[in-house]
């Protein structure tokens, strides 16, 4: 499994914004499928191969693609994961408990307990 992670927001307790990470797991057998179809995709959308995908969603609000993306992630036995906090209302507890549950989720991928 390779693992591919992007986060955006600064993390850390005293931070009052809003913070989120994806997380990417594709195997590695399926790496070059999927990296043909986010090359596709691409084309499709009209971006050039450096432009960042996400930067087309949040944009232009549109999800007609972003459906067929998911769906063939998810027949590729890839997994996703994405999560968005607000620090102002959550506890260092809480912060906590959900850090482990995401390792612990992402440590499951690598596994495959998930299949």
């Amino acid at each position: 499994m390779n693992f591919y992670i992007d986060e955006s927001g600064n993390f850390s307790l005293e931070n009052s914004t809003w913070n989120s990470v994806g997380i990417l797991a594709i195997p590695q057998q399926k790496e070059d499928k999927i990296a043909a179809f986010i090359k596709s995709l691409k084309d499709r959308i009209g971006l050039k191969e450096d432009d960042e995908l996400k930067n087309y969603f949040r944009r232009d609000f549109d999800v007609k693609f972003f459906d067929e993306l998911i769906d063939f992630l998810f027949e590729n036995k890839c997994v996703f994961h994405m999560s968005s906090i607000h620090r102002k209302n959550i506890s260092k507890e809480i912060l906590s408990n959900t850090k482990l549950n995401l390792t612990n989720s992402i440590e499951k991928s690598d596994t495959n307990e998930l299949y």
